[in-house]
């Protein structure tokens, strides 16, 4: 699927060597970190940090994130090491090899996913363009965007009808062995690793385990946790001891960072009560409660909270900002509100998810500003469709190509990653093409870019 094309008139243009290359990237790396090493251990005059109480105990093991990129290693989609079927030395360097031949055979780190979950014939057949839309569009309108006109050109690869021939494409897909088919969709698009979100659907990380070869790193999402915690907790005190308990079994287990969707539940502009706050908007949430959280103040404390204990342990936070379902409001889940709660937690790495899309240049614009924040461009590519390149092109004005994480948001049917992969390849060949054509960068410096994206950032940042 991702073969590489002919050279192009936007190859690379340098003459370095493939040592004088991985020399580059390994002294580009430790400059960027040397610089991250002197962050500011706060930032000015903004909303104060919401400490932890002491909780008696020491924290659990704490990732060092801080170390060197690792210099970047290609990998067959079949797991051999090599490039364009030459060897790769012992040494990791890397024979000289195209842009787009680089991104096309690099391995993926999804750095944001969820898992697959089986879907009964009749939705397929009725309702399958659903899953392509984030909106809640008339079935009309769902079956004629362009994500999911793509998505029928995925069928018919698969199941020898044409791209316009929905119903028997889709009568077809109806009858799939969900796990195999899975797999194999998975499999084609080169994805090594998955950060699956297990909040959403009701498949477990553990068991999307059996639907792909990919390793399978599950996050921690807040949110149903503390509506679970809700439903057990009658006081506060035994509540919050109990989210700060989990959360820390948590990251100290096998979750390799936490997902928040504040955007959808009170918006990005989150606050920071006092404990005595939280204690009355508890109160005030039980003697209501009705299985969902939407409270400001308790949601706005417990996400300090979290922040707090994933800072003490490096492990990133994972923000959903910019589109999403109807009840993520367009006015609050622009990525700039999140200021004050990122200058109050200048130790934990926050990731903001989804390229902050439709604002992606403001979360471009934070990523480059505060050593902290992270870009994951998940949910925007494939969405917007021929507009990927727009953002990965946006992102890249000001955010460092260290900082920029390739990841699908891939949920509920394979035909997500497969199409996330497609399309978040393609446009990030085109991008660095144009930047090497137009003297920006070098064809090294292209490559190695290109590598740090789509793998090496998500493995330093999630420590995996």
């Amino acid at each position: 699927m991702h073969g590489g094309p002919e050279t192009s008139a936007h190859e690379r243009t340098d003459q370095t060597s493939p040592h004088e290359r991985t020399d580059l990237v390994r002294a580009t790396e430790t400059d960027v970190d040397r610089e991250a090493s002197e962050r500011p251990a706060s930032y000015p005059e903004r909303a104060p940090q919401v400490g932890r109480l002491p909780r008696g105990r020491p924290p659990g093991r704490r990732r060092v994130r801080n170390g060197p990129i690792r210099a970047p290693t290609v990998l067959d989609v079949g797991g051999e090491p090599s490039v364009a079927g030459t060897p790769i030395s012992p040494r990791g360097d890397l024979f000289a090899m195209t842009i787009r031949e680089t991104v096309m055979r690099t391995p993926l780190v999804d750095g944001h996913a969820h898992p697959v979950e089986p879907l009964s014939g009749g939705t397929v057949r009725e309702g399958f363009a659903q899953y392509f839309t984030e909106g809640e569009l008339a079935t009309r309108d769902a079956r004629n965007t362009l994500n999911y006109r793509a998505a029928l050109g995925v069928l018919a690869e698969r199941f020898d009808a044409g791209p316009d021939d929905e119903r028997t494409l889709l009568e077809r897909r109806a009858s799939v062995d969900l796990p195999s088919y899975t797999r194999e969709c998975i499999a084609e698009t080169g994805t090594e690793r998955i950060l699956a979100d297990d909040g959403f659907p009701d498949l477990s990380p553990a068991e999307f385990r059996e639907y792909t070869d990919a390793e399978v790193h599950p996050l921690l999402r807040l949110e149903p946790l503390i509506e679970e915690l809700l439903d057990e907790h009658r006081a506060f005190d035994e509540f919050e001891a109990a989210f700060e308990n989990r959360i820390e079994e948590a990251l100290d287990g096998e979750h390799v960072a936490l997902k928040t969707i504040a955007a959808y539940r009170r918006g990005l502009d989150v606050g920071a009560p006092d404990r005595a706050d939280a204690r009355a908007a508890f109160e005030a949430v039980r003697a209501d409660w009705n299985g969902r959280i939407e409270h400001p103040t308790l949601l706005d404390y417990l996400l300090h909270r979290a922040l707090g204990i994933a800072g003490e342990r490096g492990a990133p936070v994972q923000f959903h900002t910019g589109f999403g379902d109807p009840d993520a409001h367009p006015r609050y889940v622009d990525p700039t509100l999140l200021v004050e709660c990122i200058e109050a937690h200048p130790e934990t790495p926050i990731v903001l998810l989804h390229a902050g899309y439709p604002s992606v240049g403001e979360a471009g614009y934070l990523t480059a500003t505060y050593p902290n924040v992270h870009l994951d461009a998940s949910l925007a590519i494939p969405f917007a469709a021929h507009g990927a390149e727009r953002v990965l092109s946006t992102a890249l004005e000001l955010a460092p190509t260290t900082k920029l994480c390739y990841g699908s948001d891939a949920f509920s049917t394979p035909e997500l990653y497969v199409l996330a992969a497609r399309r978040f390849r393609e446009a990030l060949a085109a991008v660095l093409e144009r930047l090497v054509g137009s003297g920006i960068v070098t064809g090294s410096y292209a490559e190695a870019a290109a590598e740090n994206v789509l793998r090496e950032n998500a493995i330093r940042l999630y420590d995996l």
